[in-house]
């Protein structure tokens, strides 16, 4: 595995100096940035995949929805429609993205829209709500063609960016300097016994923090799984069951090591981060599952962004007499007082709405 990474490490150097021009084009004014009159809230992270930004951008709304008018902003990834498009309840994972759609269930009342094009989606997503008082980008890090108002970047505990390398070695999107954009870094999935050892954490994982720069560490709680389609139904894990994990997500370990030490086995399948489920791939589980019911009860369980995928095979899960259970998930924060007081500040400090037209080119 270390010689094919050697073959590599020519590929990230010369990946890691063309990421490193395209962002001093911008940094130097030579690309101009787009300024929206409203403000602009990127989460985001320099590394593929794994670091919890859709669940961060519905912590965030969670808060800000209690006393504001809040947007989302995401790419839509693997959708099969494109432009811009609002995302409705209703709507299916193909039409506008499993995590877009999964946060508008959950918050119903937000306003959520998905395009490729950043900048263009910004004025067509306040058209749609006019009396919106903040944007927040959902994987928005690399957006460097707009004036961010509050940068929040995404770091995992167990794989920090200190502890990677560049695209194809690593996972690194950007240089590690290009964390020098962020006005917060949060430190996800952080064991919850650490939660109140900000400045231990910082020094373990090699943060070199900026003055401008403030540091929150974030702990994944799991509730008890509901059953697919009706929330309301809440079943405890039991460890007298087996369970069949079902993941299509980019980093399940964390997921499995919870179920593993709720119940009496686990087997896992799993699936490429955002997979799109086939109806062969329903007959495995099927397999599987009755495989799995000759040691015991045994249950299928499964992750809310892949419930979303699932749902849209509704019938053929009836039909093939499969129950799919969703294990639900809350994020919690060291200081989350101080957290959500910083992003209320941006929108205290920037919330005098103009107009959707209203956008200022910086550096032309």
């Amino acid at each position: 595995m270390k010689n094919i990474q050697i073959l590599f490490w020519p590929f990230a150097f010369i990946y890691a100096i063309i990421v490193k021009l395209w962002s001093m084009m911008y940094s130097r004014g030579y690309w101009g940035k787009a300024k929206f009159s409203i403000p602009i809230i990127s989460v985001g992270n320099i590394q593929a995949g794994g670091t919890g930004k859709t669940p961060m951008v519905e912590y965030i709304c969670s808060f800000l929805l209690r006393n504001h008018q809040v947007g989302v902003l995401s790419r839509g990834y693997k959708r099969k429609t494109f432009g811009f498009r609002l995302v409705g309840e209703n709507d299916n994972f193909k039409e506008v993205g499993d995590e877009p759609l999964w946060l508008k269930q959950k918050h119903p009342q937000s306003t959520i829209g998905v395009v490729e094009n950043r900048i263009i989606g910004v004025p067509y997503l306040v058209e749609q709500n006019m009396n919106l008082e903040a944007i927040i980008l959902d994987d928005g890090f690399q957006q460097l063609g707009i004036k961010i108002d509050l940068n929040i970047l995404l770091t995992p505990y167990a794989k920090p960016f200190t502890n990677d390398a560049m695209l194809p070695v690593g996972r690194l999107r950007e240089p590690i300097s290009a964390t020098s954009r962020a006005d917060i870094i949060v430190v996800t999935k952080c064991p919850t016994v650490r939660l109140n050892e900000v400045s231990q954490v910082v020094q373990e994982l090699k943060l070199n923090i900026q003055p401008h720069q403030e540091v929150f560490l974030s702990s994944i709680i799991y509730a008890s799984p509901y059953l697919l389609g009706y929330e309301g139904l809440v079943y405890p894990l039991s460890d007298l069951e087996n369970i069949l994990l079902i993941t299509g997500i980019a980093d399940a370990s964390p997921l499995l090591e919870y179920v593993q030490s709720k119940v009496k086995s686990v087997k896992h399948i799993a699936f490429s981060d955002h997979y799109v489920y086939q109806l062969s791939d329903l007959k495995q589980i099927q397999k599987e599952f009755h495989s799995l019911m000759k040691e015991g009860k045994t249950r299928i369980l499964t992750t809310e962004k892949d419930a979303i995928r699932l749902y849209f095979y509704r019938k053929e899960l009836l039909q093939l007499q499969l129950e799919v259970y969703v294990q639900a998930v809350n994020i919690v924060l060291d200081n989350e007082e101080r957290f959500i007081e910083k992003i209320e500040q941006i929108l205290k400090d920037r919330n005098q709405y103009h107009s959707a037209s209203n956008i200022e080119f910086e550096g032309y």
